[in-house]
């Protein structure tokens, strides 16, 4: 079994601030070739790379590299990084065996930087951390590596040590926003808003800075101030979906379900790609959830469902069943659609990447370790922790890490063993059910500060999720009713 204080996170950490040193220390000015046979593929490849890192619009970025490819199909990199970003799984996969085949003819960092996307998107963690450190070291002053590096740490859920990447690339607008999202994941707020606050300074013409000063508002609770932002953005560019989405998500937070479906309907038709809209139609069912409609939920998460199968989106249609899995009143049958939902990651390995294919399997593992201790299934719990443990030791991705500890810290609370849940639970103290866990694990070891701190925590949390929706509400009626 892991332990709690694993080989692994020190592994990273050591790894990681190495590659910091060698930022901090390199005096020769080195840049990462790009090689291609084309001056308008380079061109495009540049104005693509600008505008990922100025706004993180993931369709218009994959546009302009097609372009590039286009120009040249032999470009790797570029190849490399569609494949990369892109969130449609046939375009992600041939043009992630174009960039491995096209990789033997470009230099060493461009090697570097291919292998580092692909062993990410393998599930290769702590392979991706050491291609990482290694083109950082060959090119210590490239500005698009360090800044590359602290978003591929974002979507790692290692945000804190993402932070020196975004701080040494501060010339950059896009880090101020993702500086922000940082802070917020430190509870930062007051950091958080400053850095929201910068980089709407710089482009305060673009819709993406207004929609992450709205989504950081919503954060803390100040929803009608995130509806002006997302409007704001909206104004800017009626194209931009995303903010059409953050309305609709905001109205569901707020408790407002019958316009949070006509936002997210909106939402739906504006979405730039069919997996964008399977998957916001996920988000509209979870509304059902919120008004506790559970035989209207059960419809529009198994529509969901189809759309994802017809579109050969496993990996959502697993979700879709992890979803309901997870709100059914009857244990029994949320276990049958967990394993539905694991059905579905096993017959369709061919069509995602092992990675997410990896990081939705500990999600559900996890679901169905919560749902057989609600069975009162006891026995088979060590089972299906035993299982996530071998995944974790596998893959040693940290958002599979924290699903395995959220897991065996439920397994201990349900056991009785307080004090070995506490330090379990507190790897992964953001997942809704394992806060709730934690808030009664200190109040059994008697510790009524950190109770109510993790209470609190756990009442402000505004995230548009279903497990948000099933949790939280009800744990604010709980504490409002004056429950212990």
């Amino acid at each position: 079994m892991l332990s709690r204080r694993t080989l692994f996170a020190l592994v990273v950490i050591v790894s990681l601030c190495s590659a910091s040193a060698i930022l901090a220390a390199a005096t020769e000015e080195q840049m990462l070739p790009v090689t291609t046979s084309s001056a308008e593929a380079r061109q495009f490849f540049e104005q693509g790379m600008s505008r990922f890192e100025r706004d993180l619009r993931i369709e218009t970025t994959v546009k302009t590299w097609e372009q590039a490819t286009t120009k040249d199909p032999s470009f790797a990199l570029a190849h490399g990084m569609i494949a990369f970003i892109s969130r449609d799984p046939a375009v992600q996969g041939g043009h992630r065996r174009q960039a491995l085949a096209l990789a033997k003819n470009v230099s060493k960092g461009e090697q570097l930087l291919i292998t580092w996307m692909a062993d990410s998107s393998d599930g290769h963690f702590l392979e991706a951390i050491a291609d990482m450190n290694q083109v950082l070291a060959l090119y210590p002053h490239d500005q698009n590596l360090a800044w590359f590096a602290g978003w591929w740490l974002i979507h790692q859920n290692e945000n804190e040590k993402a932070i020196p990447f975004f701080e040494r690339t501060s010339d950059f607008a896009g880090s101020w926003n993702e500086l922000a999202y940082c802070y917020a994941a430190r509870h930062d707020w007051e950091k958080m808003l400053a850095a929201a606050r910068k980089y709407l300074e710089l482009l305060p013409n673009e819709p993406n800075p207004h929609d992450s000063f709205a989504e950081l508002s919503r954060v803390t609770g100040r929803f009608d101030d995130a509806l002006a932002e997302y409007r704001a953005a909206l104004q800017s560019d009626p194209t931009f979906s995303s903010s059409q989405l953050g309305i609709a998500d905001t109205y569901a937070l707020m408790g407002d379900e019958p316009r949070a479906r006509a936002e997210y309907e909106n939402a739906i038709k504006m979405a730039p790609t069919g997996e964008q809209a399977t998957e916001w139609a996920l988000d509209e069912a979870n509304t059902y959830v919120r008004e506790k409609d559970f035989e209207a939920a059960d419809k529009a998460f198994r529509a969901a469902a189809g759309q994802a199968h017809a579109k050969g989106l496993g990996e959502l249609e697993a979700e879709a069943y992890r979803r309901m899995g997870l709100y059914q009143k009857d244990p029994k049958a949320g276990l049958a659609l967990l394993n539905k939902a694991l059905a579905v990651l096993n017959q369709d390995r061919k069509r995602m990447s092992n990675a997410d294919r990896e990081q939705e399997m500990a999600r559900v593992l996890y679901a169905l370790v919560l749902r057989e201790l609600d069975a009162g299934q006891k026995q088979k719990a060590p089972a299906t922790v035993a299982e996530l443990n071998r995944l974790a030791n596998t893959s040693r991705a940290p958002a599979i890490m924290h699903a395995y500890y959220s897991a065996s810290g439920a397994l201990q609370a349900a056991q009785g063993n307080w004090e070995d849940a506490v330090q379990d639970l507190e790897e992964d103290a953001r997942d809704p059910f394992t806060m709730r866990t934690l808030v009664t694990a200190y109040q059994k070891l008697g510790k009524p500060d950190e109770a109510k701190l993790a209470a609190e925590a756990l009442a402000k949390l505004n995230r548009p999720s279903l497990e948000q929706a099933v949790v939280v509400p009800d744990f604010r009626r709980q504490q409002a009713a004056g429950a212990p």
